[in-house]
């Protein structure tokens, strides 16, 4: 009889323990959410940017190891802190190709093209970039 009441209060004790470290956990990545969503209010300040988007991805990944409502919390700041990334990058590219002059862009353009003496763009198989109608002349003489 006594065995059974003391392995009855063992029971109930681990399930109290078990339930605290539960709610100990689930507290835990509460906070690790309130974390996420004060770190995204920063997000404004250029030098917090690669910070909270690193902090943001890494809780995103573990998605399913958090509670509905906390996925739904992460799930916004994701989505808002995504498109502020996009917005971001539209405007540097818009940025870097208004304060470029036109010989700039039109250096990029042909940096890369074959360009004869005579002005000409050549082609890949071209040796001197006078043109495919200029080969059979070489290959005779």
């Amino acid at each position: 009889p006594q065995a059974a009441m003391f392995a009855a209060k063992m029971a109930a004790a681990e399930s109290r323990a078990a339930e605290r470290a539960a709610r100990l956990a689930d507290e835990r990545r509460d906070a690790l959410v309130c974390c996420v969503e004060e770190a995204f209010r920063q997000y404004r300040k250029p030098w917090t940017q690669t910070a909270v988007d690193i902090l943001i991805n890494k809780v995103h990944d573990h998605l399913d190891k958090f509670s509905p409502s906390q996925r739904g919390r992460i799930q916004k700041v994701f989505n808002e802190a995504r498109e502020m990334q996009i917005r971001r990058r539209q405007t540097a590219k818009r940025e870097i190709n208004r304060d470029r002059s036109s010989f700039d862009q039109t250096r990029d353009k042909y940096a890369g093209m074959d360009i004869s003496i005579r002005k000409a763009v050549g082609g890949a198989s071209t040796v001197d970039g006078r043109g495919e109608s200029c080969a059979h002349d070489l290959n005779s003489s």
